[in-house]
């Protein structure tokens, strides 16, 4: 029997982009894996609009994916302007532009974009050439059990030990590795790390998109659709409503490469979210949650009633089966220290989900998958007690530091308070 025929496939909690980016980096790597999603299909829900890709996450995905792949990436990106314009929400007009982003602090990292793309099209390059049996949809990870051979007590290898993934359909599947990418709500990280419990920053967004149409630009404020742009009152942040922005435009080639490439396409568009603290909402969170589109649209109406006119545009005309509200959850910056298993790990979301105000919750989860994929490449898709210490401890470090500049930034849109102020978030 060949060494790869024996390998114990590693089991992928969650087909999300950190998830499916480790799984298209094992491919690559000729290495079993199975991708276990628990929506029912590709498409049943929306994947989210636009993200900026910096060059960790850039390097991340041309280090992982098959070269084809990565260039197809490259084709189908929007376009990316640089800089920062700050808007008045009461009279429209410019109170800041540089050339640097808004958010918070720049992260240093590799020479390599950064790209824009749009969240439905990565997630779908993300699943191409994976073969059916290779990713599962509809199966709702509950819990997993052991199987641990006693010969290999204390040796720190994984060699004899399986791990098997349970699901709310009752099927289950047997591996050597399973990853939690399974976002904020991880069922994964709640069975294997129960104490580590994401806090509520107390802030509340609604997010959507509105088409870049001539009727939009026509009234909207052109030195608002450059860049990315923040749109804020006088009033303190944690008393006002402010909207971040950015225009989303594809070049004619973008969009070719993707419809030849049988990748989800879109149309021009500018990407907001309007955020502020839970009480500027002025309805409990169960209300605000249990909104559809149209209410939830109608609430970014009443809530920017005092913005200029021109400014309120953006909402007035926005493509209502987009909108959605979203609670604003974090971790800590110190991710605690656990002793690491050979059998199980997190990704992403799932252990350092953080505000989106910094704009790195992606690149970090695209960081994650590139490190965990080279240290299973490395041990010929076996995990050591020590590879999978080396792998979490530096997870810890730069995750740490994502978190503090995601909060920096929530400081600034919606005045997100200090952490030690947050209390844990019901899940």
């Amino acid at each position: 029997m060949s060494i790869l025929s024996s390998l114990k496939p590693t089991i992928i909690i969650g087909g999300g982009l950190g998830g499916l980016c480790l799984a298209q980096g094992l491919k690559r790597a000729n290495l079993p894996f199975r991708v276990f999603e628990r929506d029912d299909n590709a498409s049943w829900r929306a994947q989210g609009y636009r993200i900026r890709v910096n060059g960790h996450g850039a390097q991340a995905l041309q280090d992982t994916l098959p070269t084809h792949l990565w260039k197809l990436f490259e084709k189908t990106c929007a376009v990316t302007v640089p800089g920062f314009t700050g808007v008045s929400a009461l009279s429209g007009q410019v109170t800041a532009s540089s050339m640097q982003g808004g958010g918070g602090p720049p992260m240093p990292g590799p020479d390599i974009g950064p790209y824009t793309v749009d969240r439905t099209t990565l997630r779908g390059l993300l699943m191409l050439d994976l073969a059916p049996e290779e990713i599962e949809f509809g199966k709702e990870f509950t819990h997993y059990t052991l199987d641990v051979d006693d010969a290999s007590v204390g040796t720190g290898t994984s060699a004899s030990t399986t791990i098997t993934a349970h699901f709310s359909d009752g099927s289950s599947f047997t591996g050597g590795l399973v990853v939690g990418a399974d976002g904020l709500r991880s069922r994964v990280r709640r069975e294997y790390q129960p104490d580590h419990v994401p806090i509520d920053t107390d802030g509340r967004a609604i997010y959507g998109k509105t088409p870049l149409t001539p009727a939009f630009t026509a009234q909207f404020p052109a030195d608002a659709l450059r860049n990315i742009t923040l749109i804020t009152s006088p009033t303190p942040p944690a008393v006002s409503v402010s909207i971040f922005l950015e225009p989303i435009r594809f070049p004619p080639a973008a969009t070719a490469s993707a419809v030849q490439a049988g990748l989800p396409t879109v149309s021009d568009y500018v990407y907001w979210v309007l955020a502020s603290r839970s009480k500027t909402f002025g309805i409990s969170d169960k209300e605000l949650f249990a909104l559809d589109h149209a209410q939830t649209a109608a609430l970014s109406l009443s809530l920017t009633k005092d913005y200029a006119p021109s400014l309120r545009a953006l909402l007035e005309l926005q493509s209502v089966s987009n909108t959605s509200a979203l609670r604003v959850g974090s971790f800590k910056p110190a991710i605690p220290v656990w002793g690491p298993k050979a059998y199980v790990t997190l990704l992403g979301d799932a252990v350092h989900a953080m505000s989106p105000s910094g704009g790195v919750g992606a690149n970090t989860a695209l960081r994650d998958a590139k490190r965990l994929c080279e240290a299973l490449v490395a041990g010929e898709g076996r995990l050591t007690e020590t590879a999978m210490g080396e792998y979490e401890d530096g997870m810890r470090e730069y995750a740490r530091v994502a978190i503090e500049g995601s909060a920096h930034g929530g400081k600034r849109i919606f005045g997100q308070p200090p952490f030690e102020e947050c209390s844990a978030l019901e899940l």
